[in-house]
C-alpha cells in the first residue's frame, strides 16, 4: 500500500491479460484524472511472465519483470531484456521491485 495506489486482480476488471485494455481500467480507477494524462513513465506494471510484459508494453506503460520462480525466464530474458524489443526493468525478487519503486519516486 505504501507504494502502489491502485491493484487491480483477476476478478476486478471485465477484461484479462493480454488485452491492455486491462491496465487502461486500472488507470481509471484513480482519484486523480492526472494520472491518466501524466506520462506513461509514472505507471509500472510488474509481472512475473511473457503475457504480463506484452500485456504492458502494449497498453504503452513500463514493463517490469520480477523474476520470481519464473519458468519463462530464459525466454524473457533472451527475447525481450537482452534485445531490447520490449523496454523493461528486470527484478530479481520483491525487494529489488521496491528499491526501484523507492528510488524511482520518492516519498517527501
Amino acid at each position: 500500500e505504501e507504494y502502489f495506489e491502485v491493484l487491480i486482480g483477476a476478478g476486478d476488471s471485465p477484461y484479462s491479460k493480454p488485452d491492455p485494455q486491462i491496465v487502461h481500467f486500472a488507470l481509471e480507477q484513480f482519484a486523480d484524472p492526472m494520472v491518466l494524462r501524466g506520462p506513461t513513465q509514472k505507471v509500472w506494471f510488474a509481472g512475473d511472465s511473457m503475457v504480463d510484459l506484452t500485456c504492458a508494453a502494449e497498453a504503452k506503460v513500463l514493463p517490469v519483470w520480477v523474476e520470481i520462480h519464473s519458468n519463462q525466464a530464459d525466454q524473457i530474458r533472451n527475447l525481450i531484456c537482452k534485445k531490447g524489443s520490449i523496454p523493461c526493468i528486470h527484478c530479481h525478487n520483491l525487494q529489488e521491485l521496491h528499491d526501484q519503486l523507492a528510488a524511482a519516486h520518492p516519498r517527501p
